[in-house]
């Protein structure tokens, strides 16, 4: 990696909700494929312009209505109406 000094983020790149926490979202097909769910277009954009700026790319496809990616550990918005009311134990982020 030497030279490169550009990485490329891409925090809503899927809608995929774990099988483990597909509960949480039965019957929620439509927010989950809507703008709520994720940022269509925003991964080809993020690999065009990684690839054309040689730069590094991380990005995840875990929809944000289970956990908001970009956001630090204690934001008070970090989990959704959909996964915030999972047990503190299984949301701990440290």
């Amino acid at each position: 990696m030497p030279g490169r000094s550009l990485v490329i983020t891409c925090e809503h790149a899927g809608n995929k909700i774990h099988k483990d926490f597909k509960y949480l979202f039965k019957g929620q097909k439509k927010v989950l494929i809507s703008h709520r769910g994720w940022d269509p277009g925003a991964l080809e954009l993020a690999k065009f312009l990684s690839k054309k700026s040689d730069s590094v790319l991380f990005q995840t496809s875990i929809s944000r209505l289970l956990v908001e990616a970009n956001r630090s550990d204690f934001h008070p918005q970090l989990f959704s109406e959909y996964s915030n009311p999972l047990d503190p134990k299984v949301k701990n982020t440290s």
